[in-house]
């Protein structure tokens, strides 16, 4: 049965097709699985979404409207770690024998094993932010208890690296390594259309979350900066993004989020210089978010705390402003 929440399946671009797939949460409200077409009319996927029964008839039917079957998939491509999108990579290549592409950092995150964080890694987080050690119980508890993003544990066929282009016959598609939103995302780049599938790395409707690998990196907004002005640019290029609608104008989408990111940079460098302590804590504190600080519960204290410690970083390492 058709999910009528959800949009129909799109003809987006030159033999490229959209077929969206539900997430548990209504926020954001669907995952895009593209489907291209090679020079002979084989099929391809990029992202092929979360790992549910629904999804994989949503995948089925999709695939039906445009006279194939997932048996018929050549390759499966995925930009990033995250289950919504590599769901069912494995499911699509169980049922075809195609090879699934990855870039080879996301393949070494992928095959980590995830355990709530450790009591000493806990402990260290909690130092490195420095958190007062009146509130580091509450914040102790949420870091052994929360729910990561955890993905299967797919062992990838290809690898890829920065450059490469993907062995579709007849298209020109070239990977970029886009880390920040996870270390070894990427987007990829259809040369001779000019269009950029660009995973969870540039949005249209609201501003991707970064850093959210694995292993916490507070140089993640450094390296989501200098991507974002990698994609920024290709010039005249449209996006196609892992949730929402198409970017028209994916230059200008980048440069938007990129000084939304620069301004809270920015931010960060002000209260440094009115005095404010340099830890996470302080500027989390300092900074101004969606709640007031003292409305803020737990996990959402800690996740502002963690952006926090990625804008301290960047206002010392970033160098692009």
């Amino acid at each position: 049965m058709v999910n009528s929440l959800l949009p129909p399946v799109t003809q987006v671009g030159e033999y490229v097709w959209m077929i969206p797939h539900v997430l548990p949460s209504d926020h954001p409200e669907y995952i895009a699985t593209y489907v291209l077409l090679d020079k002979a009319g084989d099929i391809h996927l990029i992202d092929p979404g979360w790992n549910s029964e629904s999804n994989w008839s949503e995948l089925q039917l999709g695939l039906s409207r445009l006279g194939c079957k997932a048996k018929d998939v050549c390759s499966v491509t995925v930009t990033h770690q995250h289950k919504d999108h590599v769901g069912m990579a494995h499911h699509v290549r169980e049922e075809s024998g195609c090879p699934i592409a990855l870039h080879e950092i996301e393949q070494e995150e992928l095959l980590l094993d995830f355990l709530p964080h450790s009591v000493d890694q806990r402990n260290n987080l909690l130092e490195h932010w420095q958190v007062p050690q009146e509130h580091r119980d509450v914040l102790r508890v949420e870091l052994e208890t929360q729910t990561p993003n955890i993905p299967p544990r797919i062992r990838a066929d290809i690898l890829l690296r920065d450059g490469d282009y993907l062995l579709i016959p007849g298209r020109n598609l070239r990977i970029h390594h886009t880390p920040g939103h996870t270390p070894g995302h990427i987007c990829i780049e259809d040369v001779d259309q000019n269009q950029v599938f660009t995973g969870d790395h540039i949005l249209g409707e609201f501003n991707p979350g970064v850093g959210l690998g694995k292993v916490w990196k507070p140089e993640a907004m450094v390296n989501y900066l200098t991507s974002v002005a990698t994609i920024e640019g290709l010039r005249g290029a449209t996006g196609f993004p892992g949730h929402g609608p198409v970017i028209a104008n994916l230059r200008s989408r980048c440069t938007e989020i990129r000084n939304h990111h620069i301004n809270r940079v920015g931010q960060v460098t002000e209260l440094l210089n009115s005095g404010v302590e340099p830890s996470a804590w302080s500027v989390a504190q300092s900074l101004t978010w969606t709640k007031p600080w003292d409305s803020m519960n737990p996990t959402t204290r800690r996740m502002v705390i963690a952006q926090a410690d990625m804008y301290l970083y960047a206002s010392r390492n970033f160098t692009g402003i």
